[in-house]
């Protein structure tokens, strides 16, 4: 049993050698069929490179502010559309404020109540109401 071992071992042995041998001049063969890549010389051309990519998609806002105003009034004159950028502090609408001003301008006249008031205030008294 041994003995046919060491046989198979050996002859086994032979056989990768020679397949070793065999490989490397079958390589050897092929890379002096093959030109070598270094010396080829290719020629490249300019051409204008253009890309494009379609899409299909909605946009939305990053932040949607709700803008109130401390008065009722009418809008004036318009600064910044729907859907336009805009930043802190910029003016967007201008309000008619004529009816205020109209309002602040005329002098209002103490009632009769706030008269007796002020009166008690400046005696030291103050007025039964």
């Amino acid at each position: 049993m041994v003995r046919i071992a060491a046989t198979a071992f050996i002859i086994l042995l032979f056989l990768g050698i020679g397949l070793f041998f065999w490989n490397k001049q079958h390589l050897a063969a092929k890379i002096e069929q093959s030109p070598s890549s270094a010396s080829q010389i290719i020629k490249i051309e300019p051409k204008p490179v253009s890309v494009s990519i379609s899409l299909t998609g909605t946009f939305e806002p990053l932040h949607v502010v709700n803008i109130t105003s401390p008065f009722a009034g009418r809008v004036d004159e318009i600064y910044a559309g729907y859907g336009d950028i805009v930043h802190a502090g910029q003016r967007l609408l201008k309000m008619d404020t004529s009816e205020l001003e109209l309002k602040l301008g005329r002098p209002r006249q103490p009632t009769s109540r706030q008269k007796k008031t002020l009166k008690g205030l400046k005696t030291g008294k103050t007025a039964p109401m």
